[in-house]
């Protein structure tokens, strides 16, 4: 099993990351129908410091599936092909697992994990 891909941002800053599934999708001619992230749950870490969030007005649901909250509109994007995320916020230090589910036209399943380690960046 391949690792996660690994990111890095400021607390400061919002970042889209993209995963793109278009060499597995190519194999069998098919397409992104649908697109789930689900994203640390908590909007405060322990320490009371910002968590890594969505870009504003993003509607919340509870997935029966995963314990996670999920995110399924607004600060997200799709195509035929590939997904992406925007992200801001964090906590010096920490690293969040973000996941991405997609369901295929013709009905496959893919789900990827990326990191975001969340580190200051100096010029």
């Amino acid at each position: 099993m391949a690792l996660p891909t690994r990111f890095s941002k400021s607390p400061a800053e919002l970042l889209d990351y993209k995963i793109d599934y278009g060499t597995e999708l190519a194999q069998t001619g098919d397409t992104i129908q649908t697109s789930l992230w689900i994203v640390p749950s908590n909007s405060v870490d322990a320490s009371g410091n910002a968590s890594i969030a969505l870009a504003d007005n993003v509607a919340v649901s509870e997935d029966p599936v995963s314990p996670s909250p999920t995110f399924t509109q607004g600060g997200t994007a799709k195509t035929t092909t590939s997904v992406t995320i925007y992200l801001s916020g964090g906590t010096l230090g920490n690293v969040y697992r973000v996941q991405n589910r997609v369901t295929t036209l013709q009905g496959r399943k893919y789900s990827r994990i990326i990191e975001v380690v969340i580190e200051p960046k100096y010029a």
